[in-house]
């Protein structure tokens, strides 16, 4: 009652004045606009004791206590209005524009750099299959131009065994040449799939971004939680773009779409076995063979010891 009557009193007096509060000059026309404002404020959850220290210098000499104890019952009352307790902390907007443009940007980066390491990646992916067509097809031409010689050499050059031989050959190399166009598209495939596959990841977080607002209405506590996420995906969207460079989980998987190696050699081993078998008198199998191994580019003294042993094991088993 005395709290009452001497908020009464004092709301009576009326004196113009101004009351500077929260870096703002109010005009006020008398105590009781002083009490409204304090009534304001605590209702906006604002400390009773930070209240007390701002509307405390006032034309009506209000006091620290009188004005405390008002912003108190305020906000108890204010408190039981909504069902809460104590007073509710002050509500804040804060704009998180910047951050999430930052973020968009880093993806764009990202984007960038992606397309960059997978563009050169298909770069080398041609560049090799380029080389193994150029290396077969030189092979082919060598082998093309040595077997009339060689079977002219012992006779037989209008024969049906240069006949086959010449056609076995033009059929190996028309074999790898499909077979390494069809390599090639394979691993130009699983290149297209790991790019459509890693730029989905980063744009269902970048979908998340999106659906952020860019702005916050809350608590002090609510904004500065809001503006750390933002900061610490940054920092992640940041760590994972260096890492596109450097982290195996990318590495590994650009060194993994490396082209496969042509299996000229073992296509040699064919020729050879089909060779040894032959019905070519033994003295000229030795020539052609010699002049096959030579024109490979292989091991010579290995496929000269293989095809020895295939003419051994042929000429037991035609003894027996």
């Amino acid at each position: 009652m005395q709290q009452g009557a001497t908020r009464a009193g004092r709301a009576a007096r009326n004196i113009s004045g101004t009351i500077y509060a929260f870096g703002q000059a109010t005009p006020v026309g008398s105590a009781y606009d002083v009490y409204s404002l304090i009534d304001q404020a605590a209702k906006q959850g604002i400390d009773p004791n930070v209240i007390a220290q701002q509307f405390s210098n006032n034309p009506y000499n209000i006091s620290y206590q009188e004005i405390l104890s008002n912003a108190q019952t305020a906000q108890a009352g204010s408190a039981r209005a909504t069902g809460g307790g104590g007073y509710a902390a002050p509500m804040v907007t804060a704009d998180l524009s910047d951050r999430i443009n930052a973020l968009n940007q880093m993806y764009d980066l990202i984007y960038r750099d992606l397309a960059d390491l997978t563009q050169s990646r298909r770069g080398e992916l041609e560049q090799a299959y380029g080389e193994q067509q150029k290396g077969l097809t030189g092979q082919y031409e060598e082998t093309a131009r040595a077997l009339p010689l060689q079977y002219a050499a012992q006779g037989v050059g209008d024969s049906s065994y240069y006949s086959k031989a010449a056609g076995r050959a033009s059929d190996i190399y028309q074999q790898n040449l499909a077979q390494m166009e069809q390599e090639k598209q394979g691993k130009l495939g699983e290149l297209g799939k790991f790019y459509e596959t890693t730029m989905g990841q980063f744009r269902a977080g970048q979908e998340g971004i999106g659906r952020t607002p860019r702005s916050i209405t809350g608590t002090q506590a609510d904004v500065q939680s809001a503006q750390a996420q933002l900061d610490q995906a940054l920092q992640g969207l940041a760590g994972q773009r260096a890492g596109l460079r450097t982290n195996q989980q990318y590495v590994q998987a650009l060194q993994g779409i490396a082209p496969s190696q042509n299996m000229g050699a073992e296509q040699l081993k064919k020729q050879l076995d089909e060779l040894a078998v032959s019905s070519i008198p033994s003295f000229a199998k030795q020539t052609i063979g010699k002049g096959l191994i030579s024109k490979s580019g292989q091991d010579q003294t290995f496929y000269t010891d293989y095809f020895d042993k295939l003419q051994q094991q042929q000429g037991q088993s035609l003894g027996a």
